[in-house]
């Protein structure tokens, strides 16, 4: 088992891309959450989304 990201924040309903290269998931900061995505070889996180929403349960598209 390997630990992907880092930072306490809730991270929730990571969901992994077909490529097996990629994981996104959402970020609860504060009262809201924004989704992100991982790539695992670089593991810096991209966010996906920004303002005031709430982004859940991300899924990819085949």
């Amino acid at each position: 088992v390997v630990r992907l990201t880092t930072g306490w924040e809730d991270k929730e309903d990571p969901s992994w891309a077909p490529d097996g290269r990629h994981l996104v998931y959402s970020m609860k900061s504060g009262d809201k959450s924004n989704l992100y995505m991982l790539d695992i070889y670089e593991l810096e996180p991209l966010r996906l989304t920004s303002g005031g929403g709430d982004y859940l349960s991300p899924a990819w598209s085949f």
